[in-house]
């Protein structure tokens, strides 16, 4: 099935709309003053027109690691983006026979990742224990497609003459010889992980997520991180990262 999204970046600030109708109008060119940020092309390509925003080139571009750069004015861009099918965490092939062995030589012994302590409790900073969950998680992802690769039922139906077919016979071949993680393996593996990000959603975490009214985001109340105790020396209302641009990363 084919998919499209919508995509809307607001720019104007929502606390801050009484500043932006002050400056609605340039005296001096007569007419509106819109905030100014960086397209790459596919951007300025899929840029729709939006009420109460030009979106228009300024002819001023920039050269980077990306790609040609260029400020647009507008104070909203909405973007059409082809989504393609359904999402998936599997690749459309699934890994070469060769590699089967050493993925399930790996998994073995990653799929009994932990988190430390402190980002269990949500203490810390949200960069990498962000990047640990995702390491936890492509892990169990992994595992589980070996997993449904072990499981399919044997089959004389491969045409071993169609070489995709013969490929596809021989990582089935190679997946049931391998040695993966058990039902209870995965079962804790998965409940480690589940725990690890529900912290930070249910309000239980030492470094609180909190709603920002002026950007309509949520942002990290940041950690005073106490390497001697492991945990945060602030709490809440006490938010270090409010005050320290550079902490957690910025947010």
């Amino acid at each position: 099935m084919f998919m499209r999204a919508s995509i809307s970046f607001h720019w104007k600030t929502l606390n801050n709309l009484s500043l932006h109708s002050n400056l609605s109008r340039d005296p001096k060119e007569g007419r509106s003053t819109e905030m100014l940020a960086y397209a790459l092309p596919h951007h300025a390509d899929s840029i729709q027109q939006a009420v109460g925003s030009s979106n228009s080139e300024t002819g001023f571009c920039s050269e980077g690691l990306h790609g040609r750069a260029c400020l647009i004015r507008g104070n909203k861009w909405v973007m059409k983006e082809d989504l393609g099918g359904h999402p998936s965490f599997v690749a459309i092939r699934p890994p070469h026979h060769d590699i089967i062995p050493s993925l399930a030589d790996a998994i073995s012994s990653d799929i009994h990742f932990s988190l430390p302590d402190y980002f269990m409790a949500g203490a810390g900073d949200t960069y990498f224990s962000g990047k640990m969950l995702a390491k936890l998680g492509r892990i169990i992802v992994i595992a589980s497609e070996l997993r449904g690769l072990s499981a399919t039922p044997d089959s004389d139906s491969f045409d071993i003459d169609d070489p995709s077919e013969c490929e596809l016979k021989r990582i089935v071949e190679a997946s049931k010889n391998a040695s993966l993680p058990s039902d209870e393996v995965m079962t804790a593996a998965i409940a480690r992980l589940r725990s690890a990000v529900e912290v930070w959603l249910n309000g239980t975490a030492e470094a609180k997520f909190l709603y920002d009214d002026g950007w309509g985001g949520v942002v990290n109340c940041g950690c005073s991180f106490n390497e001697g105790t492991q945990h945060c020396d602030n709490q809440y209302p006490d938010c270090p990262a409010f005050s320290d641009p550079g902490l957690n990363f910025g947010n």
